[in-house]
């Protein structure tokens, strides 16, 4: 705000003419007494002004300046600033051209805004009307995207753009979020009045299998959308188990035993006087005799009702295989539960062994566990199976060497290991590159920070490495640390500016080094954010101190 009101100024041949159009008669040498408004664009006279942020704080600042000075910083943006809010007018200069249309794509901070984003991605699908590629056809705007945080899709999808339409392919991570996937699944329902096929949904979704697989796989997707059917517990004869218990014994016994299996079998073939009922597994033993077996579930219905009809069929069965004298054996749910899997081999083989024939005692494991329907506390305990160090997920590359399975579950479940890892709060022994990211470097830089009271740099890291598991995890990627949000130095500069009150002598002394460019592989805007955070820290220490 300008507070020179008058000015005192003399006359020269340069400045007469000027001055006697606006009604003065004067000549050279003479003083005069002007308005401020008259006094002339182009002045050198110094002219004093208040500025407007220092006055939102209840604060009178001068600004001494010439007048031609003055002018020209207004033309530019309408307001008076003083060095130490030199930021704070250039960001609202910044906002001010966008709202005034003057902030053009060359400029910039243009795609700072994200309406502007938003603007360039629109024209982008206008014109081409897909993002398939849009990180080779426009780098720029497919940089500046990923630089805020975002992604061509999210943009798309916000804008309400039908994001199946424009991609060719959709981001890795994109069906991660259940509810993106469900509303396109319950829209193909809609669609095809069914629940689709695995095929129809990677086609029609233009997805690939390991978003169904993140999902608990189609058992897992149809659980979670009430589309539950037998269809997946199809065990190696092709037949379509009902529980998992089911799915266990059956590939036990056709995987350990040469006895002829048949399913689905009429107790009584008298179904008008003994009804419809059938018999899980039926096992041919020498001289035509039959070893029957029921799997029986009962318990797990979800209602009472249901429980009460299963109870009720229980009886029935029962009494029909007392009836025709059949040779059964029952297994329950509590046979199975609360078991490891090679318990629950050793369990059957007991039963079994004097009955049937059995080539081993166990078979692999990986043969009869039904890992889509696994829970996460099951997964867990198969996957430390293979751990050394019981606090400590095994190596990835030794668990896929020896589960293939498993582990491809576990990715189709969690994207990499690394996200299983964070979710079950189990770290692994070794960090695999999935692990990292930007927020999660500054994470160890602030934790490096609390035990040693100082930011570490990479020799120090390296040197710390054998007695510090923050250093060795850190060391392991500290080459390769500037793909990772700038490199090293901003990473630790980023830390600092979220952390101010975590500020000590050593870390100002660090920040003045590279102010002073005394530290080597320094970059400009190194230097000028160490600025900004040495000025924000020594703010707060004056509101501290005021306090």
């Amino acid at each position: 705000m300008l507070i020179t009101k008058e000015l005192t100024i003399e006359i020269t041949k340069r400045n007469k003419a000027y001055y006697n159009k606006l009604g003065n008669n004067c000549l050279s040498g003479d003083i005069i007494h002007i308005k401020i408004e008259n006094l002339h664009k182009g002045s050198n006279l110094i002219v004093e002004s208040l500025c407007d942020y220092c006055l939102k704080e209840g604060i009178e600042t001068v600004l001494p300046k010439p007048y031609r000075r003055y002018n020209k910083e207004r033309e530019k943006f309408p307001s008076d600033t003083c060095y130490k809010h030199r930021y704070e007018k250039e960001n609202d200069k910044l906002k001010y051209n966008n709202d005034n249309g003057l902030l053009t794509i060359n400029d910039r901070r243009y795609f700072t805004f994200k309406e502007n984003r938003l603007k360039e991605l629109k024209n982008h699908i206008d014109k081409f009307g897909t993002i398939t590629n849009i990180e080779n056809i426009d780098r720029h705007l497919y940089g500046e995207i990923l630089r805020n945080k975002e992604t061509p899709t999210s943009l798309a999808e916000e804008m309400g753009y039908d994001v199946i339409k424009i991609c060719g392919k959709l981001p890795p991570h994109y069906f991660d979020d259940w509810e993106k996937l469900e509303f396109y699944l319950r829209k193909l329902i809609k669609q095809i009045d069914r629940f689709p096929t695995q095929a129809e949904i990677l086609k029609e979704l233009n997805i690939g299998q390991q978003h169904i697989g993140r999902h608990g796989g189609m058992q897992g997707i149809k659980r979670k959308l009430n589309y539950i059917d037998e269809s997946d517990l199809i065990d190696d004869s092709g037949y379509y188990n009902s529980s998992s218990y089911e799915y266990i014994f059956s590939q036990w016994i056709l995987n350990n035993s040469p006895v002829k299996v048949e399913r689905n079998v009429l107790i009584s073939d008298n179904t008008e006087e003994d009804g419809n009922y059938n018999c899980d597994f039926v096992l041919s033993l020498p001289n035509d005799t039959k070893l029957w077996v029921e799997i029986w579930g009962g318990y797990r219905s979800k209602s009472k009702d249901q429980f009460h009809n299963y109870n009720e069929t229980h009886d029935i069965k029962i009494k029909l295989y007392d009836k025709h004298k059949h040779n059964l054996i029952s297994i329950y749910p509590e046979f199975f539960d609360n078991k490891k899997y090679e318990e629950i081999q050793n369990a059957l083989y007991e039963l079994f062994s004097n009955k049937i024939v059995c080539i081993h005692k166990s078979i692999d494991v990986e043969k009869i566990i039904p890992y889509a329907i696994l829970d996460e506390k099951e997964l867990i305990n198969k996957l430390m199976s293979y751990s050394t160090k019981d606090k400590y997920l095994p190596i990835g590359r030794l668990v896929r060497k020896a589960n293939d399975r498993l582990m491809k579950e576990i990715t189709k479940r969690y994207g990499n290991y690394g996200k299983f890892s964070e979710q079950v709060g189990i770290p692994m022994e070794f960090k695999t590159n999935n692990f990292w990211d930007e927020n999660k470097i500054i994470e160890y830089f602030g934790l490096l920070h609390n035990k040693y009271g100082r930011l570490l740099n990479r020799p120090e890291i390296q040197k710390l490495k054998d007695e510090c598991e923050l250093c060795r995890d850190l060391n392991k990627i500290v080459t390769i640390i500037h793909r990772y949000g700038g490199g090293f130095r901003s990473l630790q500069l980023t830390y600092l500016i979220n952390n101010i009150e975590k500020i000590n002598d050593i870390d100002t002394e660090f920040l003045n080094r590279i102010i002073d460019n005394r530290i080597q592989g320094n970059k400009p805007e190194h230097q000028l954010l160490a600025k900004q955070i040495l000025e924000k820290y020594n703010n707060s220490q004056e509101t501290n101190t005021a306090k």
